[in-house]
């Protein structure tokens, strides 16, 4: 039984991994006098991660809200949900650990601050047991972007389990979760976690995908005026604007705005068919959006080795010229090179894996397309 898609999502999807691709590129020391990377967009490109945690809350409750039953069901929702993350998230935590050692070990003189080796592959070990989102082994995971990938997987897992353990009330119980986790980010005043209790921000945002879903299920059948559509980029610059100028408490401003802002957006744009959704439906979208996963771990150790060979090891001066045919060179490798890990990796890994035991299935067994 194959996934359904909404194309106009995916093309987002691919066009707000690079934006994050462009917010972790260096803005500290000599970097932070370039104008294009201190633009109030840019400089708050770090939310679009919870764009995609909304939207994946979405995609999988218009996938799974009714065919998780049963014990059965929901250990072959999470194969297929493991055998989606995990490829990609192996091969890059292990390259990225490769080039730390690299560093570390032959030129620690590019680091601010080498770290022991044994520091490192416990790092690695945090990616790779989807733990750098939760406070269980308190430091940064390898490849540090693969925080929000901890905080999907353990999504998937309450998701799922309200589904399991509360079908016929499960609206209920999936408020009770996004409830419970605005009160504890209220309680931290910590809304932008990243690692520790980044997997409670990450539940904010994918239930409230949820309920994202609910409101489209109700509304499938109609076509919203296009103009609404057109709102969604001025009310996102808007928003951004406000919240990077005027916010003082920006842990509540972001808590309260954001991930409400995403699931309104990604309700108008599943209903629509302005030019913006035309726009995103395009092969050039269409192609972003379908290595966005790609993109998204990819871009950090591309980032870092663009950053230190060029202005470290080369010893180019920061100026505005150099910074931006970096960004250029920087953003095109990382197209290049994630269509390739996605066939290779993605693709090709997902397929490896289904051949070993417990992840071998009957025909019947339903798969989440890539």
């Amino acid at each position: 039984m194959k996934d359904t898609r909404l194309s106009q999502l995916d093309g987002l999807r691919g066009l707000f991994a690079l934006m994050v691709a462009l917010f972790h590129f260096p803005s500290d020391g000599d970097f932070s006098t370039i104008s294009l990377l201190s633009n109030f967009m840019i400089r708050q490109g770090d939310l679009f991660v919870d764009f995609f945690f909304v939207l994946s809350g979405f995609v999988i409750s218009l996938n799974y809200t009714n065919r998780i039953n049963e014990k059965d069901d929901f250990i072959k929702y999470l194969k297929a949900r493991f055998l989606r993350l995990y490829p990609l998230l192996f091969y890059t935590v292990i390259i990225y650990l490769g080039f730390e050692l690299v560093f570390n070990l032959f030129l620690p003189h590019l680091l601010t601050n080498p770290e022991p080796i044994s520091v490192l592959f416990l790092q690695t070990l945090n990616s790779l047991l989807f733990l750098n989102s939760t406070p269980i082994i308190d430091m940064v995971g390898m490849n540090f972007p693969s925080w929000s990938i901890s905080s999907e997987m353990i999504s998937y897992i309450i998701f799922g389990l309200a589904l399991l353990w509360f079908n016929r009330s499960k609206k209920y119980a999936i408020g009770f979760i996004l409830l419970a986790s605005a009160a504890f980010i209220i309680y931290l005043n910590s809304y932008m976690e990243t690692m520790k209790w980044g997997f409670v921000r990450g539940l904010v945002c994918f239930m409230t995908g949820f309920y994202t879903f609910k409101l489209y299920q109700q509304n499938k059948n109609i076509t919203l005026n296009k103009y609404l559509e057109y709102l969604v980029p001025i009310l996102l610059v808007s928003v951004l604007y406000i919240r990077y100028y005027y916010v003082n408490n920006i842990e509540l401003y972001s808590l309260f705005i954001i991930p409400l802002f995403f699931g309104i957006s990604i309700f108008v744009f599943a209903l629509s068919n302005g030019y913006i959704v035309k726009l995103m439906c395009h092969s050039f979208f269409q192609f972003l959006g379908k290595i966005s996963y790609s993109l998204y771990l990819n871009h950090a150790i591309v980032m870092v080795i663009f950053t230190k060979f060029i202005f470290g090891f080369l010893k180019v001066p920061v100026t505005e010229l150099a910074v931006s045919l970096t960004i250029i060179a920087y953003l095109l490798f990382i197209v290049i090179y994630s269509y390739f890990t996605y066939i290779f990796i993605e693709v090709k890994g997902k397929k490896f894996l289904q051949n070993f035991y417990p992840f071998k299935r009957k025909e019947s067994s339903f798969i989440v397309k890539p």
